[in-house]
This record gives C-alpha cells, sequence and structure tokens, in this order.
C-alpha cells in the first residue's frame, strides 16, 4: 500500500526559522491599467455578510450595518440579491453565539460566498473555487496549505500539492484537480498520469508534474522523455526542461517559463517572474483558508519574487509593499486585495 507522509515533512530542512527576512518580492511595474469594480455595492454587501456571519461582529458592527443598508436604496437591493442566494441576512442578527457556533457560522459564510460568485452576485475576482464533485469521493485529497508524499510500491514517489484530488490505481493516476509532481524509479513499469484534457507517458527513470486547474491542463518535465497525448489523439515527446499546456485544441510549448520555478511549490516555494498579480494569489490561495478576492482595479498588476507558500499572509505583505496595492480583511476568513 502507498505511503503518505504529512506535508510537513515534505518541507525542506532550512525552511523555518532559518528563512531570510527579505526574499526578492514583487517589482513595480511602471504603466498600470486601472479599472473601477464592476459593482462596488454587492461587494460591500457580501462583505457585511462575512462579518455578520463570523460570530465576531459586535453590536456596532450590526447597527452600522443596519445605518449602510439603510442609507441607500441600492444597499437594500444588494441585500435583498444576496438574501435571495443565502437564504436571508436576518439570521445574522441576535447576540453573538459560542465559539464553536462561530467556527460553524464562518465555514457557512464562505461556502455562501462561494454560491454568491458562481451566481455572479460579487463582480470582482474572487480566488477560491469548488472542487469538482467528482473530486469528493477520490482515492486522495490534500486540503488547503497541506502537501501530502505517496511512496509507490515500486519505489517511486508521488507529491501532491495543496487541494489537490486523484484516484491511484496500479501504474496510473487520475487527476482530477490540482497538482502532482512523479518521481519514477530506474527499474519497474512505466507510469501514466490521465486528466480530462489528455494523458501523459512516464517511462522510467522520470521525473514530472502535471496541473488541472479549471479545465486547463500543464506538463512540466524535469528529467527524462515523456510522452504527451492530447484529448483528441495529438502526441509529442517532450524532454527535460520543456513545458507544455495541452487539450483537445492541441499540445503548445510553453516559451519563457523556467521548469523549476514551475515546480518549486515541491520545496514549499512561489516562484514567478513578471506574472499577473491574480495568478500569483491564485497559487497562494490554495495555502489560506477563506477567500482570498482580487479587485480588478490590481488584477493585471505583475509580480516577481520568490514567497513561502506555507507563509501566505506574510508573502501577501511583501507583495503589498511594493506593489500600489492594500489588503483588507474584514475577518480572517475574507481578505480583499485592491488598487490605492
Amino acid at each position: 500500500m502507498p505511503r503518505s507522509v504529512s506535508s510537513s515533512e515534505c518541507r525542506p530542512a532550512w525552511f523555518g526559522s532559518t528563512w531570510p527576512r527579505r526574499w526578492p518580492a514583487a517589482t513595480r511595474r511602471p504603466r498600470l491599467e486601472m479599472s473601477a469594480l464592476a459593482d462596488p455595492i454587492a461587494n460591500q454587501a457580501v462583505e457585511w455578510m462575512v462579518l455578520l456571519r463570523s460570530g465576531a461582529a459586535t453590536i456596532q458592527d450590526r447597527e452600522a450595518f443596519e445605518g449602510w443598508r439603510d442609507a441607500d436604496p441600492r444597499h437594500e437591493a444588494a441585500c435583498r440579491r444576496i438574501e435571495g442566494v443565502l437564504g436571508g441576512l436576518a439570521q445574522c442578527q441576535g447576540e453573538p453565539v459560542a465559539m464553536h457556533k462561530a467556527l460553524l457560522s464562518r465555514r457557512r459564510a464562505v461556502k455562501g460566498l462561494l454560491g454568491l460568485a458562481a451566481a455572479g452576485v460579487v463582480s470582482s475576482g474572487l480566488v477560491r473555487y469548488q472542487p469538482e464533485l467528482s473530486g469528493m469521493m477520490a482515492d486522495h485529497r490534500t486540503p488547503v496549505g497541506r502537501r501530502q508524499r505517496i511512496t509507490l510500491a515500486d519505489g517511486g514517489t508521488l507529491l501532491l500539492n495543496a487541494r489537490t484530488s486523484l484516484n491511484l490505481s496500479a501504474q496510473a493516476v487520475d487527476l482530477i484537480e490540482g497538482e502532482v509532481l512523479l518521481r519514477t524509479p530506474a527499474t519497474g513499469e512505466s507510469w501514466q498520469i490521465r486528466t480530462a484534457n489528455g494523458i501523459v507517458h512516464a517511462e522510467r527513470p522520470a521525473a514530472l508534474a502535471v496541473r488541472h486547474k479549471r479545465g486547463v491542463s500543464r506538463l512540466a518535465v524535469l528529467d527524462g522523455e515523456i510522452l504527451l497525448q492530447s484529448g483528441r489523439g495529438l502526441s509529442r515527446m517532450l524532454e527535460a526542461g520543456q513545458l507544455a499546456s495541452f487539450g483537445d485544441a492541441g499540445i503548445y510549448l510553453l516559451q519563457g517559463v523556467s521548469v523549476l520555478a514551475e515546480t518549486a511549490w515541491e520545496e514549499g516555494l512561489l516562484q514567478v517572474d513578471d506574472r499577473p498579480l491574480v495568478e500569483v494569489v491564485e497559487a497562494l490561495a490554495d495555502y489560506r483558508a477563506g477567500v482570498l478576492r482580487v479587485a480588478s482595479s490590481a488584477a493585471s498588476m505583475r509580480v516577481s519574487g520568490l514567497f513561502p507558500l506555507d507563509e501566505p499572509d506574510r508573502a501577501l505583505r511583501a507583495i503589498a509593499s511594493v506593489l500600489p496595492v492594500r489588503i483588507r480583511s474584514v475577518t480572517p476568513w475574507w481578505v480583499s486585495i485592491e488598487a490605492v
């Protein structure tokens, strides 16, 4: 049987107290396009809802919410729209509840926000996604903020990134959602990693990473030669150092992307070079419970740097120190990143 190892065992020995206080962080771009939020009132209503459902709202918070709701007919309309999705903000009113009930309330609030995003109530970027339903019944699932290493029967290893779900059978991995890194030994059988977009064939020995998120699949080859087949039967051999995206439209080699940067998560790191902020926050969101929201005014800002995945709040602060953005925390489970 495969042996699982917790994420703490997947961290490098130097990670922790020896981590430098400063690391290469984001770089400021001279020209940034800023655009207003499409529906800021809806966003404000959602933020009020999260606060009121968190269990931490005070009487003053509730009075302030009522004042905000009554101040403008548009505020009332936004609240009614959200009530129609979540079953009413009225249930948030009343005296503070016990801590265990507050925690349950926070979880319900996060689930409710996911429903709001799917219903189109929140118009700006929400960086938290529901896993596919098939992933809920997967053989192996990693939660937010945890990596898992599995020792395979042939001596190889399979590392799962945070928020990954897959089914594991003899010499085959069915990747439902998330990201894996497979290392095969010099002896043994070949392996397959299958996603909804194609099949990756790994001969021995090999080291490769496969990602499948929100319908997009990518392959990064660290060692060996890998045969990649797309959903339409197209095939291509990839060598060490190459990276490709694949799907029904075909196989596309990705230029200017480092394979080592693509797989830095194995060491608990996020390495990016001139990537949009929303993409960086997506990676950090896999390591932070709750909702991370990136306003459209900040989503396209470019980021370069090396960040610790296991300390997402620290990474966010580093980004905010060099980019013209501010981080607002309505509750610990709801963080908004906006342009200043």
